[in-house]
């Protein structure tokens, strides 16, 4: 084994260089003093959330420009891409949630409590889009097409960038206390977010003969999604509710 610093050969179970007194497995730095290797790991990981986040812009860019058409390019299994709009979607709309109520509540009582209106509700909104992302793989299987969970999760959060930015849109009307228009944006968004589920369906072709036409893969989709937003709705509220009287 050598020392980094002078190259002077030194000892496998030395903690020191004799030539030199560098500590062994520290690497020089350009000033002449000495950082370990660890130092250098958190760098690494703001670079690789850099790395991620430029290019989730990038791929959310081109979606906003060609939601469809981005979708049916999507055939990787990995769920990245499809679970960070899922994320920001989820955050965005419980932050207008959040935001909109105390305004409301402003004047009246102590308002909210932020951890069940904003972190309930995005993980809720979180947890019903990978169970409506279930349903429409079901759906596309009794279709016969060929497919995995991780392509349906990415196409939905393809068709779902439209309805990301109208929720961000909504967080802006809320901060500036315009409330009868964030509601209204916000269920714009939800109004997209609703021709997206649908819209993934007839993003996939039929590889196979047989199989459901996809108008009866919708209305399976619809009324699988519908149960699973009343579901998740009927849990938020109890919360909401248990909150408010405790």
């Amino acid at each position: 084994m050598f020392c980094s610093n002078c190259g002077n050969q030194v000892a496998e179970d030395a903690k020191f260089c004799e030539a030199c007194g560098h500590q062994v497995g520290q690497s020089a730095s350009p000033s002449g003093g000495s950082v370990t290797a660890n130092s250098e790991k958190p760098n690494e990981y703001i670079s690789k959330g850099k790395e991620v986040s430029s290019a989730y812009f990038n791929v959310f860019v081109k979606q906003l420009k060609s939601p469809f058409y981005e979708a049916r390019q999507l055939h990787e299994d990995k769920m990245m891409n499809g679970l960070m709009t899922f994320v920001l979607l989820a955050i965005s709309i419980s932050l207008t949630f959040f935001i909109i109520a105390n305004n409301v509540a402003r004047g009246l009582y102590d308002g909210p409590s932020f951890g069940s209106i904003f972190f309930g509700g995005a993980v809720s909104i979180v947890v019903m889009l990978f169970l409506v992302s279930l349903v429409i793989f079901v759906t596309l299987k009794i279709m016969r097409v060929e497919t995995s969970y991780g392509v349906v999760v990415n196409r939905l959060g393809s068709l779902l960038s439209i309805s990301l930015l109208i929720s961000l849109i909504a967080v802006f009307f809320a901060i500036v206390q315009v409330n009868v228009m964030a509601n209204f944006i916000l269920y714009f968004a939800y109004l997209t977010a609703s021709i997206a589920i649908f819209a993934v369906i007839f993003s996939f072709d039929r590889n196979e003969k047989g199989g459901i036409d996809p108008v009866y893969g919708v209305m399976i989709a619809s009324v699988g999604t519908a149960l699973v937003f009343t579901f998740v709705f009927m849990v938020v509220m109890a919360s909401f509710v248990d909150n408010l009287l405790f």
